[in-house]
């Protein structure tokens, strides 16, 4: 059995659906897990499907049953980026790191977007206009957000 203490990275997306419901359907509570997500959209509302919180939640969590505290997201509110981006990286420093990280088959990590200085931590950065086309699509032109959290 793993430890209590096992830590998650976990993003959304399409590519990492199928082994959220393989993992769901094999293992449905990992009471072990702290699961943490990569990153959010800045002004997608809270309540929004499709936002990244809501992915990982509906795909992996609650299929799970592990308990809401042990789930890790950032904030998508644009008042609240900054502070929700360091609150996510103390939480993650005061659980003793990251175990797992899960990524999504795209070529940025954590929006990382092309051009974007590596060694910036704990930011809300401007996203590529390929990737602001992909949320428009994604979203339904609902929501095209330009902006991007990622915690250090």
């Amino acid at each position: 059995m793993q430890s209590p203490e096992t830590r998650n990275v976990l993003v959304e997306g399409n590519t990492p659906l199928a082994l959220y419901q393989e993992i769901s359907r094999t293992q449905p509570q990992l009471s072990y897990l702290n699961d943490f997500a990569l990153d959010e959209y800045v002004g997608v509302p809270m309540e929004e499907p499709r936002n990244c919180a809501n992915l990982i939640r509906r795909n992996m969590i609650e299929p799970r049953g592990n308990p809401e505290a042990q789930y890790h997201p950032v904030r998508s509110l644009e008042a609240e980026a900054g502070r929700s981006i360091r609150q996510h990286e103390m939480i993650i420093r005061l659980a003793g790191g990251l175990d797992v990280l899960v990524l999504d088959k795209n070529k940025n990590i954590g929006f990382n977007e092309p051009g974007s200085d590596a060694d910036l931590i704990d930011r809300v950065l401007p996203l590529a206009p390929t990737s602001i086309d992909a949320n428009r699509e994604w979203f339904g032109d609902e929501h095209a957000p330009d902006m991007g959290l990622q915690p250090g």
